[in-house]
């Protein structure tokens, strides 16, 4: 397996320089794996009606797959956590369910894209966090 990593990100989306910023880190920390990433890659189904779109999109040959959401939140923009949902302040959405999104994501990479794929994870980054 030889590593490639592929950028699909639009510069004027929203969250573009969260995103750019955790893909530089994965660029760096995997440049040495065997390994493939993406960035922003559309995964269809025939189950859904739209595309989803991971953030980063990690396929590596011993930990499996990675999905990564990007999170380009100040601490300051978490209003509350309650389980699952975050409700933000003055940010470009109220509420969101990251671990859902991820799942979905997962789900479709396992069904859609490898299918024996038996390792998966899910990943939250915030890369302003502090």
């Amino acid at each position: 397996m030889e590593k490639s990593f592929i950028s699909m990100s639009d510069k004027n989306k929203k969250g573009y320089g969260a995103e750019k910023k955790v893909w530089d880190a994965v660029e760096n920390a995997f440049s040495a794996r065997e390994c493939f990433a993406y960035w922003n890659y559309p995964i269809f189904h025939s189950d859904y009606d739209s595309r989803k779109e991971p953030d980063i999109l990690l396929f590596d040959k011993e930990l499996g797959i990675t999905i990564i959401e990007v999170k380009g939140i100040r601490i300051d923009n978490i209003e509350f956590i309650q389980g699952h949902e975050w409700s933000y302040l003055n940010y470009f959405v109220e509420k969101v369910i990251p671990i859902n999104k991820q799942n979905i994501k997962c789900m479709l990479c396992q069904n859609g894209i490898l299918k024996y794929i038996i390792n998966s994870r899910n990943v939250s980054w915030w890369p302003y966090r502090t």
